[in-house]
């Protein structure tokens, strides 16, 4: 913008449109704004009504290259540190998820199963469900049922690998990051849910708030199921549970030491038969071999 002989602003096109505007290219020797040397430049002359007027570079070709790749190398700094910025806030919000999880499993990883021998096609199962595990969208998922007769087989293990390697899977915003796995103990719920009925403790949950904070994430592992008392309030409660990941569409993995017609009674038949759906037809992977804890310390 220019401001005009009679007072207020115009655009400078116009000032330059007018009839019998004249311009003359050629070039002229000019000093460098940058390294001062003088250079020949191409330029154009514009008879203007208040005077000649000349349009052209202020820097010379060296400068303007020069400038051009310190511009160049100054944004792809900025985008390399911005990378590395990003890659650290990923580590943070996965190391905080880690630490959701029991302390006990924070190092149980599929890399930290090496070493314990057997149960080769099981872990196999594990590693293909947590690498095929969808974290832009869960819906459709199929379950995972680990069954073991005894103890110390490391099912518990297992389900915080599938965990981890989830979570080693994320490349998602930090500013937007929802942990896709919730690790929750049969029994440990159960009890959770049992407080919520305590009307003389102040601050507890309720229990909906329980069923909701399970709800909607994407994988919910469930350990340890079978070391409850057969009820009809534990029938209730599995009922709740998964009755709302079956009409969400969304998978659970099933750890538990009972075998299927004992697992039956203790959710009840509707349960049970919401996971033999979910687990495509009640497919089940069985651990079999002497308990961990045992052969670890002999």
């Amino acid at each position: 913008m220019v401001e005009s002989r009679g007072g207020g602003w115009q655009p400078i096109r116009k000032l330059l449109d007018y009839p019998g505007r004249e311009s003359q290219e050629t070039t002229e020797n000019r000093p460098c704004k940058e390294c001062g040397r003088e250079f020949e430049a191409a330029v154009t002359v514009y008879a203007l009504r208040s005077g000649p007027r000349v349009i052209g570079p202020k820097q010379c070709p060296e400068c303007i290259e020069r400038l051009r790749a310190e511009e160049a190398q100054r944004v792809a700094e900025e985008a390399e540190e911005a990378g590395r910025a990003l890659l650290v806030a990923q580590a943070r919000v996965r190391e905080q998820w880690v630490e959701s999880m029991p302390r006990k499993f924070w190092e149980s990883t599929f890399e930290s199963w090496q070493g314990r021998s057997g149960l080769t096609g099981v872990v196999r199962e594990c590693q293909k469900y947590a690498d095929d595990f969808s974290l832009e969208d869960a819906h459709g998922y199929p379950s995972l049922w680990l069954f073991s007769e005894t103890n110390g087989l490391g099912k518990s293990h297992l389900a915080n690998a599938v965990a981890h390697r989830i979570f080693q899977r994320w490349d998602g915003d930090p500013g937007r990051a929802s942990c896709p796995v919730r690790y929750e103990t049969g029994p440990g719920l159960l009890v959770r849910i049992r407080a919520t009925y305590d009307r003389g403790v102040s601050g507890l949950d309720t229990e909906e708030r329980v069923y909701r904070s399970l709800r909607g994430v994407p994988l919910l592992i469930l350990d340890d199921v079978g070391k409850e008392t057969p009820s009809e309030h534990t029938r209730r409660v599995y009922f709740h549970l998964i009755d709302q990941r079956y009409q969400e569409d969304l998978p659970v993995m099933l750890c538990t030491n009972v075998p299927g017609e004992r697992l039956e009674d203790l959710l009840g038949p509707a349960t049970a038969d919401r996971l033999y759906e979910m687990t495509q037809g009640g497919q089940c992977h069985t651990l079999k071999g002497k308990s961990f804890r045992e052969t670890r310390f002999t």
